[in-house]
C-alpha cells in the first residue's frame, strides 16, 4: 500500500510550506516518496534503502545519491534521522530516537492516519487522504536508486530546497 498525504513542513520561526506527498515505507528502512505540485505532476522523488538515498528534482531532470544520513533528512524534511529510524517511526511509531514523533492509531502497524516529527522548532506533519494498493507501480521501491536514466550527483552537492534552511546555513556560516 502506499498513502496520499497533504504534507506540512515548518521551521522554527513559524513559516510552513503544504503539498501533497504519496509515500511508501517498508521495514526495515524502505522508503519512497513523490511530492506532487499543485497541479498533480511528481515534482521531487526520494527513495531510500539498504542505507542509500536517491532524491531527484523531476523538473530540472538532477539527482542526488549516496549514504542515508541525517543531515540528509535534515535538508530534505528539516528534521535529522536516520533512514532506519524514520521508516520504523512512520510504521509503527517507534525509533524517533532524539526527535518527538506522534502517530496515529499509535496501535496499527502500517501507514498512520497521522504523522508528526519534529526537532528543534521545525516539524513535517501527514496527515493521510487516502490509502491505495501498489499495483499500479511495479518493483524498484525503496532501492536507494534514481529513477530513469539520470546518473546521479553525489548527495553531499544536495542542498536544501526551502529558502529558510538556505538561510539558516548561511546565519551559520557568519562570525557574530
Amino acid at each position: 500500500m502506499f498513502g496520499l498525504y497533504r504534507a506540512r513542513l515548518e521551521d522554527a520561526g513559524g513559516r510552513s510550506e503544504r503539498f501533497r506527498l504519496l509515500l511508501f515505507a517498508a521495514a526495515p528502512d524502505r522508503i519512497h516518496g513523490e511530492v506532487l505540485s499543485p497541479m498533480g505532476t511528481t515534482a521531487l522523488i526520494f527513495d531510500g534503502g539498504g542505507g542509500r538515498i536517491a532524491i531527484t528534482l523531476v523538473r530540472d531532470r538532477i539527482a542526488y545519491a549516496g549514504t542515508a544520513g541525517p543531515e540528509v533528512f535534515e535538508k530534505l524534511i528539516g528534521v535529522p534521522v536516520r533512514l532506519e529510524d524514520l521508516v520504523e517511526s512512520l510504521l509503527t511509531g517507534g525509533g524517533g530516537g532524539a526527535q518527538r514523533v506522534v502517530r496515529e492509531p499509535a496501535e496499527r502497524e502500517g501507514l498512520p492516519e497521522l504523522y508528526e516529527i519534529s526537532a528543534g522548532g521545525r516539524s513535517l506533519e501527514l496527515q493521510l487522504k487516502r490509502l491505495r494498493s501498489l499495483d499500479r507501480w511495479s518493483g524498484g521501491l525503496g532501492t536507494g536508486e534514481p529513477p530513469g536514466e539520470l546518473e546521479p550527483l553525489p548527495l553531499e552537492r544536495f542542498q536544501p530546497l526551502r529558502e529558510w534552511d538556505r538561510e539558516d546555513e548561511a546565519q551559520q556560516g557568519q562570525d557574530p
